[in-house]
């Protein structure tokens, strides 16, 4: 998995994160340590060790379609 950051405005950032694999690519938007995902796989071990690594604190879950 592809782990890629960019730095927005304040303490926000969007983390992009591809399974160049399967062609999906998941997206983390995080600010004041917490977290809104968009489009995560069903595997999502890395995603999990992402948060964990990091202490982000989960909020929403967005599905703009169906990932493998």
């Amino acid at each position: 998995m592809k782990i890629s950051h960019r730095e927005l405005s304040g303490n926000t950032r969007i983390t992009s994160l591809a399974s160049e694999s399967l062609g999906n690519r998941a997206y983390i938007v995080e600010s004041s340590n917490k977290a809104v995902l968009i489009d995560p796989p069903l595997a999502s071990w890395a995603i999990e060790n992402y948060l964990t690594q990091t202490g982000l604190k989960v909020v929403a879950i967005l599905h703009t379609h169906i990932h493998n």
